[in-house]
């Protein structure tokens, strides 16, 4: 290392936003539930079935990452095709490239058991096994600040589980959706093919029906789920060296995914396939309640329930903290001139895009 990296850079500038990054996020209990909840939300933008009955979809994921049930209902696991599963999404850069198969199906055996009603039962239990981060694991770091590492390792671990968890689950529902509307007939896998071309997807000719399916399904999810692979450059360059703008990754990740959102649900929407056009149309009409619909819906409630208007909501505005200032307001209570509030910009993923 040069003197300017060793004596200046490294403890002015990296260790300093190392720490305020570590604080806001992996070790922030209400960083990690946001996380996981906005995690869902990038998932419910196309796909709504592990939202309606969270076990039932779960079970759904299981079976098709490799599992399937004894005389008995007992949950038994195909380990092989799980690895197989897990080596092509590694390779296709859907989930972090050190993710363990066995971990993986314990993450989706408890989420599948039943024993949870919602997702913060769930999210619960998920936090609780921040020894392997409910079924996911991260190889171990170079020894430079080791203890720092060992330190934030199982909380980051928990937070990244959440991402994977959750692009599994779209992966395995977009596929889904493409065998239904595309069978495997020669005519149907000639129609999958050249749907997948119109998404802009690489596939080869001689690529058999599931290949496609699991590239298309692969390509989709990459677009339309936040995948720091794809920041860019500049953006990487920012992200890490200037301490000015630590979270930059996510923003610009918001404005390319919901771009392709919109592009990948105007190619569905104008397929030949009725069923493919149902589902850009659903993903388009998601989109456009996750970027405007949802967060107006919510603030309207509060205002109603709290005898409010626009003007109180300005007034409000005036009060909160300067990072709050451009904010989405949802008043949640208001007594003895104290108001209670919800920062929505800070959960509804797409807020970048309607702000």
């Amino acid at each position: 290392k040069d003197v300017f990296t060793k004596w200046i850079y490294e403890p002015i500038v990296l260790i300093p936003k190392f720490v305020v990054q570590s604080f806001k996020t992996i070790f922030s209990p209400m960083a990690q539930a946001r996380n996981f909840i906005t995690a869902g939300m990038f998932y419910a933008v196309r796909n709504g079935n592990l939202w309606k009955d969270f076990p039932a979809g779960a079970r759904g994921v299981w079976t098709d990452l490799g599992g399937s049930f004894d005389s008995k209902g007992n949950a038994t696991m195909d380990f092989v095709k799980a690895r197989q599963l897990r080596d092509f999404l590694e390779a296709e850069g859907i989930v972090n490239t050190e993710v363990r198969t066995g971990e993986i199906v314990a993450s989706f055996e408890e989420a599948m058991s039943g024993g949870y009603k919602n997702m913060s039962e769930f999210l619960t239990w998920l936090m609780s096994h921040s020894s392997n981060a409910g079924g996911f694991n991260r190889g171990a770091g170079p020894k430079p600040m080791s203890f720092l590492k060992k330190a934030i390792g199982y909380p980051q671990k928990t937070y990244t589980a959440a991402d994977d968890f959750w692009k599994i689950a779209a992966f395995v529902g977009e596929s889904r959706k493409l065998k239904r509307h595309f069978n495997n007939t020669e005519e149907g896998q000639k129609a999958l093919f050249d749907h997948g071309k119109r998404l802009g997807a690489k596939l080869i000719d001689n690529l058999d029906y599931d290949a496609n399916v699991n590239k298309i399904a692969s390509y989709i999810v990459r677009n339309t789920i936040p995948n720091y692979d794809y920041i860019g450059t500049a953006v990487d360059f920012i992200r890490k060296k200037l301490p000015i703008a630590p979270f930059v990754a996510f923003p610009t990740e918001i404005i390319r995914t919901a771009g392709n959102q919109l592009r990948i649900g105007s190619v569905e929407a104008t397929s030949n396939n009725f069923g493919t056009r149902v589902q850009g149309l659903r993903g388009i009409t998601g989109l456009g309640l996750a970027t405007y619909g949802f967060g107006a819906i919510l603030q309207e409630l509060g205002k109603a329930l709290n005898n409010l208007d626009d003007e109180d909501i300005e007034y409000i505005r005036k009060l909160v903290p300067y990072f709050s200032k451009n904010s989405l307001i949802i008043p949640i209570n208001v007594k003895n001139g104290e108001v209670n509030y919800i920062d929505g910009s800070h959960f509804l993923v797409y807020d970048t895009i309607s702000r």
